[in-house]
């Protein structure tokens, strides 16, 4: 909980805050949490600093000290997509995707159209093996922009999942098509072609994901 009872000072906290930006771009992670700290000692409202050092802290695995900023930063600003989609990720981090799948919601909730919000509950919802949920939201990225490989391959691994074969293997070629060199959508097609009896695209997909080096 942030202290009301504080004087600001905008101007020291932009100057610490810009230092941080400048030592982030350096990739000087420590200078940049020293400089993000001394932000917050000036103004403890100061929403991005909380952001950009939670992002600082995921990237160091300190999740639990990322929550704590992601959720002054929420106070300061309860509609503010991305700070709830950087905590849920933080909580699928630590494996608590009940609240991970709370916040993305929430995102989404606040921001309806951004591909990366279902990417993420999508992903989250393959932990839970919530595989149709799963689906619907990696088809909702892709209708809105997200045209990546990885993303095709992972819809692909929730239609097997769900025993929809043919669905899978037209997502694991899609992710062929856009990555040749994806080892693992050969794979994966590989499965999808053996399941459904396709056996010389079986041997010929298996045959590539080995020469690319897949195990």
């Amino acid at each position: 909980m942030i202290d009301s009872d504080f004087e600001i000072d905008e101007d020291a906290a932009q100057k610490y805050y810009n230092l941080a930006v400048f030592n982030r771009e350096l990739k000087n992670l420590q200078g940049a949490l020293d400089c993000y700290n001394k932000a917050l000692e000036f103004n403890p409202y100061f929403k991005n600093a909380y952001i950009n050092r939670a992002n600082i802290y995921i990237l160091q695995k300190n999740y639990t000290k990322a929550i704590i900023d992601l959720t002054n930063a929420i106070e300061i600003d309860r509609n503010y997509p991305d700070a709830y989609s950087n905590r849920g990720a933080a909580y699928g981090y630590l494996k608590n995707y009940k609240s991970a799948v709370s916040d993305f919601t929430k995102a989404i909730e606040l921001a309806p159209t951004r591909a990366q919000f279902y990417f993420n509950r999508g992903l989250t919802y393959i932990n839970f093996n919530y595989f149709n949920e799963a689906v619907a939201d990696f088809s909702k990225a892709i209708n809105f922009g997200d045209g990546s490989a990885y993303i095709f391959l992972l819809r692909g691994k929730a239609y097997y999942s769900l025993k929809l074969y043919s669905k899978a293997l037209e997502d694991f070629t899609k992710a062929i098509n856009l990555n040749p060199n994806y080892a693992e959508a050969y794979y994966r097609r590989w499965k999808c072609n053996e399941v459904l009896g396709n056996f010389d695209a079986a041997d010929a997909d298996i045959d590539k994901a080995e020469a690319l080096g897949y195990k």
